[in-house]
């Protein structure tokens, strides 16, 4: 788990690892989450672009490839 700074000091901070969906490079997107309270294992992470109508393209790539891996599930997300 990583810690942000400034605005976002002390937020946990997952590394999300995915493929763009057009160019197939790897990418990795830095974003807060929220651990579950009671299954260790269960993090969620919000699509959000700033109030923007649109999904971030960290999102697209992910639906587009079905699966992504995160340092802070430690395991492939779906």
């Amino acid at each position: 788990m990583h810690r942000g700074g400034g605005v976002f000091e002390g937020a946990p901070l997952a590394l999300v690892h995915h493929r763009g969906r057009k160019s197939g490079q790897e990418r990795v997107s830095p974003m807060m989450y929220l651990p579950h309270d009671t299954a260790p294992d269960t993090v969620y992470v919000f699509a959000t672009k700033g109030g923007a109508p649109t999904h971030p393209d960290w999102y697209r790539n992910l639906t587009a490839a079905g699966e992504g891996t995160s340092n802070a599930a430690l395991r492939p997300a779906r």
